[in-house]
């Protein structure tokens, strides 16, 4: 097998996209890659192994120079911010772990400059908006092991002609275990960062999804809170044109978005919605939920294949709307009835949020985030440091 650096999502043909992308989920499909590309604005890399002239794996890369919103857990801000150094320093200096807080902070507050120069990810594996990294491999490939190593070498190779400091796949799920067992023979160091969650349907009706995960008293808090958004007057519509409530919904989205402290512009996000919705439309459910006539939150689902993901949400966060359970009924309870009607076998409801999601009977994956670096210095600090981070979180995590 050889390795070629593709650099556009056209260098390979649509019947290789589809054969490649079989398995992969909507964020590794050419049209959800092509949407969210131009968000970047640097370069798209597809790092692809061919075996007698046919491709039969492929990563594809993202080759950036500066932080942006979707490589944003870059390492200095992973590792290196405060709480996490506070929590390190703790586990490593369990004598004086003040001190060893200051020193540090110290240290990384001089040091800056520099430390961004080899511990930014220059080169990241990730889809863009999505959190998640996976590879593409042909079905029933007989060497799935060997083509990722392969393409692994590839990567390292690239990497060290580019004299690129930092390599880093964002969104690892720990199911992914091929790809996490031949990062870590790499010599990347893993760091648990975050978690998904899916629901798996295995229900006929709502009522039996109700019986079979929760106990009485579960089942009476949410029917409560089902009543309560009914008695406000609450409902919720289902909408084929996006226009017809594009200003509003991004407007929700937007302030949803600052409540995490990421900053998007109106025009950003409407370029954003557009261009996947043009890609994507016709996979796309627009829901929006109303109180007292005003629409006060909206959810946006992609069907594909069996699966129902759900990615673009906004909400209006003030008491009336707690009070009435409006985020509960839209992003949990309509969509389960909405998966039940369309028979697909799990809803991916994505990070953050886990305690809810678990509550209302969903799965979480644990997610990684793995990192390599050139530098022989800062090898030998991640040596120190970042198998701490990683026990730290995962205490934190469990």
């Amino acid at each position: 097998m050889e390795v070629s650096v593709l650099s556009s999502l056209d260098s390979l043909s649509m019947t290789d996209w589809q054969e490649l992308t079989a398995n992969a989920s909507l964020y590794y499909t050419r049209d959800w890659l092509q949407a969210v590309a131009p968000d970047i604005g640097e370069q798209v890399l597809l790092f692809t192994a061919y075996r007698s002239g046919i491709p039969v794996g492929v990563i594809p890369a993202f080759k950036v120079s500066k932080p942006t919103e979707f490589v944003y857990h870059n390492v200095r801000e992973a590792v290196l911010e405060p709480t996490q150094l506070a929590e390190v320093t703790s586990f490593l200096f369990p004598q004086q772990p003040h001190t060893a807080f200051l020193i540090a902070k110290t240290a990384i507050a001089t040091l800056r400059p520099l430390l961004d120069s080899f511990v930014f990810p220059n080169l990241v594996f990730t889809s863009p908006f999505a959190y998640v990294s996976e590879t593409l491999i042909r079905p029933n490939e007989p060497d799935p092991e060997g083509v990722l190593d392969t393409i692994l070498n590839g990567i390292e190779q690239y990497s060290h002609t580019q004299g690129l400091g930092c390599t880093a796949f964002l969104w690892i799920e720990a199911t992914q275990h091929r790809l996490l067992s031949a990062l870590k023979r790499k010599d990347y160091h893993l760091i648990r960062i975050d978690a998904t969650a899916r629901l798996q349907i295995k229900w006929s009706s709502f009522d039996e999804y109700l019986a079979a995960c929760f106990r009485s008293k579960h089942r009476w808090h949410i029917k409560r809170e089902i009543k309560c958004f009914q008695e406000a007057g609450g409902h919720i519509r289902y909408h084929d044109c996006w226009s017809d409530i594009e200003e509003q919904a991004i407007s929700l989205a937007i302030a949803l978005q600052q409540r995490h402290n990421l900053q998007p512009t109106y025009t950003e996000l409407a370029n954003r919605y557009q261009r996947i919705l043009t890609s994507l439309g016709d996979r796309a459910i627009h829901l929006t939920a109303w109180l007292d006539g005003n629409l006060v939150g909206f959810a946006t689902v992609f069907v594909y294949g069996d699966v129902l993901y759900l990615k673009h949400v906004g909400f209006d966060d003030t008491p009336a709307n707690r009070q009435s359970y409006v985020y509960f009924n839209l992003v949990y309870y309509k969509l389960i009835e909405l998966a039940l009607e369309l028979g697909v076998r799990e809803i991916d409801y994505g990070s953050g949020t886990h305690q809810a999601k678990r509550d209302r009977g969903c799965e979480i994956v644990p997610l990684y985030i793995a990192y390599r670096f050139q530098s022989p210095w800062m090898k030998r600090l991640a040596n120190l440091y970042l198998p701490a981070l990683h026990r730290q979180k995962m205490n934190r995590f469990d």
